[in-house]
This record gives C-alpha cells, sequence and structure tokens, in this order.
C-alpha cells in the first residue's frame, strides 16, 4: 500500500499520541525505510521510544541520531539530539564538542555555499505501514539498528552551512556561548517567547515552522513573519537589554534550542571575539530589516539599496540624548535602526509635549530638509538606540533624482505637521475646558 510521506508522518504521530502502539511501531518501521536521514522521522521515533519506555534503546538511537544530524548539515537538531542524551544522564560533552567542531568559525567543513541534506517531500508516495510477524520488541530493534547503519546515509553534503551567529565564533567561544543550553519541545500553539516578557536567553529552531506576531490592545493579532528550520531569533532583545517586541508561537510540532545568555552580555566583555560576532549578527539583522520594511528603501533594488547604504553612518546614542534640537538648522536625515525616539515639542520648557515615539525603520530629520526651515521639534533617545545618518547633501541630491522618494517625504512631512498641528490644539482646548464652569 503506498501513502505520502507526509501523511504516514501524521499517522505515527497520532497513533503515538493514542498509544496505539503496535500501529505506531509499524509506522516508525516504514518512515524509517522511506528516508532514514529525515530529522523529522528521528524525532518522531525518539517520540515512540519515549512513550515505550524503552530508554534501553532511546540512547543509542539518539547518539546515531546527533552524529547524523551534525555530519548532514542539521547543527541545531544535533544540540537536541544531544539535549536529550544528557537529560537521560550521559556525558555529552565530546558531542557538543563535535558540533563545535564541524559549525565554529574555525572549522574547514562550513562554507556559505554548503547545504544540509533535505527530506523526501511531503507528497513522496512510500510504502505505508503492514503488518509484520515480528514481535514488538523485534521492531524497535530493528529501527534502533538501521538508524546507526552509515551505508544508509546516503549523498552526505562535502561543505555545511554555517549556522547562524554561532559559526562567527571560534572553538572555545562557541563552547562557551552553548553552556547551559536546553531543549523545547513543542506543540502547536505553545509560546516560545510573549511579548512584552523580560529578554534573557536566544533560540534556534531546529525543526518546525513558528509564527512570529504582535498583538494590539484589543488583542488581535497582526503576523510579521514565519521561521523555520535553522533560524535563529530572540537575540535582539538581549542585546538591546529592552523587552520582547513580538510573541513567538509554534505552528505545529516543533524543537527549539534555548540558549539561556542572561550572562551574555559580561561574556560578550570578557570574550571580544564574542563581542564582534554578536554585533556583526544583530547588525546584519537589523539593517536587512530596514531595507525590507522602510519606505524609505522601496523604489531601489536589491543592489542599489546595498550601494545607497555605504552613504549612511551609523552610530548609537545612549537614553536621552538630544539627536536634534527645535530650532536648529537640519543636518540631514536619520533613519532609527533599533530603538525608539521620542519627538518632542519646546522640550524643557513650559510647554513641553511629546509628539510621537518612533522605532525601527522610521525616519526623522526630513521636515526641515523639505521645507528648508528649522527643525520644528527636538529628537531625544527614548532608550538606547542604533541610527543611520544621510548627510544633508546626499538626500537632497537623492530626492531630486527620486521622484517617488521627493513625493513619499513631501507626504510625510505634511502629514507629521498635521499631526503635530492637531495634538496640540487638543492640548489647548482641553486646557481651556479646565477653567470653564458649568
Amino acid at each position: 500500500m503506498k501513502v505520502t510521506f507526509g501523511s504516514l508522518k501524521e499517522y505515527t504521530r497520532s497513533r503515538i499520541s493514542t498509544k496505539s502502539t503496535r500501529e505506531a511501531i509499524l509506522g516508525a518501521l516504514s518512515l524509517m525505510k522511506a528516508d532514514p536521514m529525515d530529522m523529522e522521522v528521528r524525532f518522531i521515533i525518539t517520540d515512540l521510544l519515549i512513550s515505550t519506555g524503552r530508554k534501553d534503546l532511546l540512547a543509542p538511537f539518539l547518539t546515531s541520531s546527533a552524529e547524523l544530524a551534525v555530519v548532514s548539515g542539521h547543527g541545531a537538531c544535533a544540540f537536541s539530539f544531544t539535549a536529550m542524551l544528557r537529560d537521560l544522564g550521559f556525558d555529552v560533552q565530546p558531542a557538543i564538542e563535535q558540533i563545535a567542531d564541524f559549525y565554529s568559525s574555525e572549522s574547514n567543513v562550513i562554507s556559505e555555499y554548503g547545504t544540509r541534506t533535505a527530506p523526501l517531500p511531503s507528497d513522496s508516495a512510500v510504502d505505508g505501514p503492514e503488518d509484520l510477524p515480528n514481535t514488538d520488541e523485534d521492531i524497535l530493534n530493528n529501527i534502533v539498528t538501521f538508524s546507526a547503519d552509515r551505508t544508509s546515509w546516503s549523498e552526505l553534503p562535502e561543505k555545511l552551512l554555517p549556522m547562524p551567529l554561532l559559526s562567527d565564533l571560534d572553538t572555545n567561544s562557541f563552547l562557551t556561548i552553548t553552556k547551559g543550553y536546553r531543549l523545547n519541545r513543542l506543540k502547536k500553539g505553545d509560546f516560545v517567547i510573549r511579548e512584552g516578557e523580560p529578554g534573557n536567553s536566544f533560540f534556534i529552531c531546529a525543526l518546525g515552522s513558528l509564527d512570529v506576531f504582535k498583538s494590539d490592545t484589543y488583542g488581535r493579532q497582526s503576523h510579521l513573519a514565519s521561521l523555520h528550520d535553522g533560524a535563529i531569533f530572540g537575540e535582539m532583545a538581549l542585546v538591546q537589554l529592552a523587552p520582547r517586541s513580538a510573541s513567538v508561537a509554534s505552528t505545529g510540532f516543533a524543537e527549539v534550542i534555548e540558549f539561556h545568555a542572561s550572562n551574555l552580555s559580561e561574556m560578550a566583555g570578557e570574550l571580544p571575539i564574542v563581542a564582534k560576532a554578536l554585533d556583526k549578527f544583530t547588525r546584519d539583522r537589523l539593517i536587512t530589516n530596514l531595507m525590507n520594511n522602510s519606505a524609505f528603501f522601496k523604489p531601489f533594488s536589491r543592489k542599489q539599496r546595498k550601494d545607497l547604504l555605504r552613504h549612511f553612518q551609523a552610530y548609537v546614542v545612549d537614553t536621552d540624548t538630544v539627536i536634534l534640537r527645535e530650532g536648529d538648522e537640519g543636518t540631514g536625515l536619520y533613519l532609527v535602526l533599533s530603538g525608539e525616539v521620542d519627538i518632542i515639542k519646546d522640550l524643557h520648557g513650559q510647554n513641553e509635549v511629546k509628539v510621537a515615539t518612533l522605532g525601527a525603520t522610521e525616519s526623522f530629520g526630513e521636515i526641515s530638509l523639505i521645507t528648508e526651515n528649522p527643525t520644528s521639534a527636538s529628537c531625544v533617545a527614548a532608550r538606547r538606540t542604533t541610527l543611520l545618518f544621510l548627510a544633508r547633501h546626499y538626500f537632497t541630491r537623492l530626492i531630486q533624482s527620486v521622484p517617488e522618494l521627493k513625493t513619499y517625504f513631501e507626504m510625510l512631512s505634511l502629514n507629521r505637521i498635521a499631526e503635530t498641528k492637531s495634538l496640540l490644539e487638543e492640548i489647548e482646548n482641553e486646557e481651556e475646558e479646565e477653567f470653564i464652569l458649568i
């Protein structure tokens, strides 16, 4: 009987969850025969061995699965299998050192042109479960024995893809950062991160799919992104020492590695290579986010965006730093890479009022450049903020040569001026109403 690979996975998972042991074992055997190198298959069989209480078989199975994950390009999955071995009481330090040897910056195996093994497509036709005369014990033993048979590990990649962030570290730093990691095994709807909570860990999705979203005051969710195998996330709140800016939840079964990094800042201070790798990774991610989401870059192709970035200067300002002061001449355009900037009228005056707070991908400083008037409000860092600055002369040349950009900033300036005027009028009316006696 032929079935699809995806339906066979679902069948076996369901039989494990309903304690239909015989059917689950036969499904697992079919999965292993269909693709012994599929990481999801390995996790399904792990669940089967756990549900049947076969710790004697679980240890060798996890060992072979971790070894396969390392050499087939699934480093995060290797962490997952190793974490379960550790929970069984085994010394996993040699296994962790093997992961570091393969995926640290000192490895001669990783390359940006590397690959990793891919599973059979879900719609592939494979042999379905069929009853056998063998006992459950025999079949489970055969599954575990076959899982460790390297002759079935065909077409291993010659070069492996690096792991985000971690592969920028040398072996010693790699081992230091990954101390104390743990495995989160998730079902559909389980949260990894909740918006607003403190950030003291970062994560790698070893297997599965995750949804990134924000919620408004009414509880309505706004989808931001989807994360898949190999994605790293959660490091931004850690680096910026800020609450989580979005929630992350699993869309199905998922395996997520959590690296407790509450001391990552201190480690970065002690290990310059860690600080350099972390800065490079987060800066690259922030810039990618900016180029993909900022209206400023929309009129340009990907190559043009990268060329344009060369004309920006990046710098970091601390909380309460006055970036622009009301009444001064405009110096250029600012893009918020990370952090927040408050727009304030009459800073430190009797009529001080916060007009707006700008976040990542938003811009400021354009009104004085477009209107050729002094800066109309002060701009103050609400917290530690990373900015990109484009000098006035280049901004002027740019909007003259790109009509869409000039139109965008003209409309943005008009809208901001109107919003500020409306806000100030509301405040003035509220003050007048305080003296009305009825």
